[in-house]
């Protein structure tokens, strides 16, 4: 197995219903990935997530391989299989790719991902607002894939194999910074991680 047309893939893929039409899946063993304990959202912690507009995972999956396994993780990024969706289609070159897509518009669960990122993961984000955060008021981020699926958060930049894409949005009302609220909204990301990790 194998994601983008990458090196092969260690762990199977659990059964999910991600697919607009079903496929049968033969029994499998899950992904072992690392666990955060799910964290209520205190009110200034909820505060701090109405600045999320959306959050959005995707991966580009070749047709040769396993696509649920990058639906597991993007699952598991989320806390939420129903946010999951696979669509087939084609490349330019006409091979058959899968689009792995988890969105919410949801401001606490939006929240609750970006903490599942780790508190070390959301240190060095805190480092590097200002080059990730586009005009549109966009934060991009690409997580290693293959460290994902082993039950780690890693950073990865363009080119180092096959990675996760994530995009949040951030809504900066009139006399707000967008950097400022990022920031903010980073903080508050990492004061639910560090609560989980303990």
């Amino acid at each position: 197995m194998g994601i983008a047309g990458a090196t092969p893939l260690a762990f199977p893929a659990t059964h999910l219903p991600y697919f607009k039409h079903p496929l049968q899946q033969e029994d499998q063993e899950p992904v072992d990935l690392l666990i955060l304990i799910r964290q209520p959202l205190e009110p200034t912690l909820l505060r701090r997530a109405m600045s999320l507009h959306h959050i959005t995972w995707r991966a580009t999956v070749s047709g040769l391989a396993d696509e649920t396994v990058a639906a597991d993780a993007l699952a598991w990024l989320m806390d939420d299989d129903e946010t999951v969706e696979i669509e087939r289609t084609s490349s330019y070159y006409g091979s058959e790719i899968h689009m792995v897509e988890a969105r919410t518009t949801r401001k606490g669960p939006a929240l609750s991902s970006l903490a599942r990122l780790g508190s070390a993961t959301l240190e060095t984000l805190l480092s590097e607002v200002e080059q990730r955060l586009d005009e549109s008021h966009t934060f991009h981020m690409r997580l290693d894939f293959n460290a994902l699926i082993n039950g780690t958060v890693q950073l990865s930049a363009p080119g180092n194999g096959p990675t996760i894409k994530g995009h949040a949005k951030v809504q900066v009302f009139p006399g707000q910074e967008a950097g400022t609220e990022t920031h903010s909204t980073l903080q508050a990301a990492l004061k639910i991680a560090l609560a989980a990790e303990q």
